[in-house]
């Protein structure tokens, strides 16, 4: 399944609206790609924000986003939201957001920066290495769903219960359940409307 519209996350690193407006043209004029910004809600710099409220608006915005974008010009500013962002990406939500870090070469050392991809300020290279990680951690999610409902159909199922009427035992009618294929039906289910709300504008 592909996504349709790519929701990229925005955090503490773009507080220049230059460089926000300079990315922004560059991904418009990438033919066919179609894609939102998440941006923490608040009128304050994340950065300037007490670090439990940071937390929750930055969570909040990243919930639904395809992947995490960090301009290397901005990274050292912000380290302490930085780090939050980080952290949120790889271990607030039930998938991996993967984390691509902008860094022109020579530039400032970002090795801090604990980035899947590095690439560098051309809006071409941006956008396709947003695709890629945002569509290999959709697949990776979608693999972990599948291994998941495949480990509950091998699990035996514990011999049926029954219940006393009078002198009877009937079996308990939801003993006879296929509970691995409703669990595998579900998790699909959930996947795709997941899938489906990410890919709204």
């Amino acid at each position: 399944m592909t996504i349709d519209v790519y929701r990229i996350y925005l955090g503490c690193t773009w507080a220049d609206a230059a460089a926000v407006e300079r990315l922004t043209r560059g991904l418009d004029a990438v033919p066919g790609l179609l894609y939102r910004l998440d941006r923490p809600a608040t009128t304050s710099p994340v950065s300037l924000v007490d670090p439990e409220e940071a937390r929750a608006l930055i969570r909040i915005a990243m919930t639904q986003s395809h992947a995490c974008l960090v301009s290397g010009d901005g990274a050292a500013v912000a380290t302490d939201a930085l780090a939050i962002e980080l952290d949120l990406a790889r271990h607030a939500f039930r998938r991996r957001i993967p984390v691509v870090l902008i860094a022109e070469p020579g530039c400032a050392d970002h090795s801090k920066v604990d980035a899947d991809v590095t690439v560098t300020w051309c809006p071409t290279s941006i956008a396709t290495t947003l695709q890629q990680v945002a569509e290999e951690a959709a697949a990776e999610r979608r693999a972990h769903y599948r291994s998941i409902a495949a480990q509950a159909r091998t699990l035996t199922r514990p011999e049926a219960s029954t219940r006393a009427r009078g002198d009877d035992r009937a079996a308990n009618p939801r003993d006879n359940l296929p509970i691995a294929d409703i669990m595998q039906a579900f998790d699909d289910l959930r996947a795709r409307r997941g899938d489906a709300d990410r890919n709204q504008p």
